[in-house]
Protein backbone atom coordinates (compact mmCIF):
# COMPACT_ATOMS: atom_id res chain seq x y z
CA UNK A 1 0.00 0.00 0.00
CA UNK A 2 1.23 3.66 -0.59
CA UNK A 3 2.01 5.84 2.00
CA UNK A 4 0.70 9.41 1.15
CA UNK A 5 3.10 12.26 0.75
CA UNK A 6 2.79 15.85 -0.78
CA UNK A 7 5.74 15.80 -2.86
CA UNK A 8 5.36 12.26 -4.33
CA UNK A 9 4.06 11.98 -8.08
CA UNK A 10 2.44 8.76 -8.82
CA UNK A 11 1.87 7.40 -12.61
CA UNK A 12 0.02 4.86 -14.19
CA UNK A 13 1.29 2.12 -16.48
CA UNK A 14 -0.32 -0.06 -19.05
CA UNK A 15 0.51 -3.45 -18.08
CA UNK A 16 0.73 -4.84 -21.86
CA UNK A 17 2.73 -2.49 -23.08
CA UNK A 18 4.87 -0.51 -20.43
CA UNK A 19 3.29 3.03 -21.54
CA UNK A 20 3.25 5.65 -18.67
CA UNK A 21 -0.57 6.62 -19.24
CA UNK A 22 -0.89 8.79 -16.91
CA UNK A 23 0.80 10.91 -14.07
CA UNK A 24 -0.43 12.82 -11.06
CA UNK A 25 0.28 14.18 -7.86
CA UNK A 26 -1.70 12.63 -5.54
CA UNK A 27 -2.35 14.37 -1.78
CA UNK A 28 -5.53 13.04 -0.49
CA UNK A 29 -6.00 9.51 -1.27
CA UNK A 30 -4.15 6.59 -2.47
CA UNK A 31 -3.41 7.28 -5.97
CA UNK A 32 -4.76 3.64 -7.14
CA UNK A 33 -8.12 4.33 -5.81
CA UNK A 34 -7.60 7.63 -7.80
CA UNK A 35 -6.91 6.69 -11.00
CA UNK A 36 -9.69 3.80 -10.84
CA UNK A 37 -12.31 6.72 -9.90
CA UNK A 38 -10.56 8.18 -13.18
CA UNK A 39 -10.98 4.93 -15.45
CA UNK A 40 -14.05 4.08 -13.64
CA UNK A 41 -12.98 0.17 -13.45
CA UNK A 42 -13.24 -1.79 -10.48
CA UNK A 43 -10.22 -2.98 -8.41
CA UNK A 44 -10.21 -6.20 -10.59
CA UNK A 45 -10.44 -4.87 -13.93
CA UNK A 46 -8.10 -1.97 -12.94
CA UNK A 47 -5.66 -4.46 -11.29
CA UNK A 48 -6.08 -6.54 -14.87
CA UNK A 49 -5.06 -3.62 -17.09
CA UNK A 50 -2.69 -1.63 -14.82
CA UNK A 51 -0.23 -0.67 -12.38
CA UNK A 52 0.76 2.29 -10.28
CA UNK A 53 4.08 3.39 -9.71
CA UNK A 54 5.66 6.53 -7.19
CA UNK A 55 7.75 8.53 -9.70
CA UNK A 56 10.49 10.06 -7.32
CA UNK A 57 13.53 12.18 -8.50
CA UNK A 58 16.59 10.31 -6.93
CA UNK A 59 18.98 13.12 -6.63
CA UNK A 60 21.87 11.75 -4.83
CA UNK A 61 22.27 9.35 -8.13
CA UNK A 62 23.58 12.75 -9.84
CA UNK A 63 25.66 14.27 -7.37
CA UNK A 64 29.54 13.95 -7.69
CA UNK A 65 30.92 11.73 -5.60
CA UNK A 66 34.27 12.88 -6.46
CA UNK A 67 36.20 15.06 -3.44
CA UNK A 68 37.55 18.64 -4.49
CA UNK A 69 41.13 18.65 -3.93
CA UNK A 70 42.14 20.96 -1.72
Amino acid sequence: RFRLRSDMIYKLINKTTGEVIDRVDVRDQDPTEFFMKRKKLDSKSFNNLFQVQSESYQWWEEESTKLDDF
